[in-house]
């Protein structure tokens, strides 16, 4: 049986904990709250890109179906404005979700490594001795990378991609839902 306080328990509780995933989002959560309104305004964007990447096939079949086979040039001219216009909506809101959600992300960072190195500033000397420095340094600095990496790009990544993906479903379905399932 291990000690409590050794570094072998403290790597134990640390795995428990990290394995409990419903523990591990509240945790990730309660770090967000604070950053909510941001991060709604984030999702706002998300939202408006996932609209534009479904518009675009949409307008698309829009442009074949009734402006070309109806050789309606004027209308293809306003199709195509249309679609330039969707896309470039798209890319501001993309461009503005993930500028959102990395001021968020560094300023949840910055809390993070101050609590962090608040903390170790509070813990007796002997701490210190008992465990080697680069060991802690590392983990230190591999888990706040990690959180970096996953607050500033993978869940904007996550909602981009999956919202993405029910937009052009959508759209496919609004075109040709036969073909849409035969997809």
């Amino acid at each position: 049986m291990r000690r409590p306080g050794s570094i072998e328990g403290m790597a134990e509780l640390s795995t428990a904990r990290a394995a409990d995933r419903g523990a591990v989002l509240r945790r990730l959560a309660a770090e967000l709250r604070p950053h909510r309104r941001t991060v709604a305004v984030a999702l706002g964007f998300v939202l408006i890109a996932a609209a534009a990447q479904g518009m675009g096939p949409w307008l698309v079949g829009r442009a074949i179906d009734h402006d070309i086979l109806r050789g309606d040039g004027r209308g293809l001219l306003r199709t195509m404005a249309a679609l330039l216009a969707v896309y470039v909506a798209g890319a501001l809101a993309s461009r503005a979700q993930t500028r959102r959600i990395g001021a968020s992300g560094q300023h949840i960072l910055a809390s993070l490594r101050a609590r962090l190195f608040a903390h170790l500033q509070a813990l007796p000397l002997g701490f210190f001795d008992k465990r080697p420095i680069g060991d802690l340094m590392s983990r230190l600095l591999g888990d706040v990378e990690t959180l970096s990496q996953l607050f500033s790009q993978g869940i904007t990544q996550l909602l981009g991609a999956l919202l993405g993906l029910a937009g052009v479903l959508v759209a496919m379905f609004a075109l040709d839902a036969r073909l849409a399932l035969a997809c």
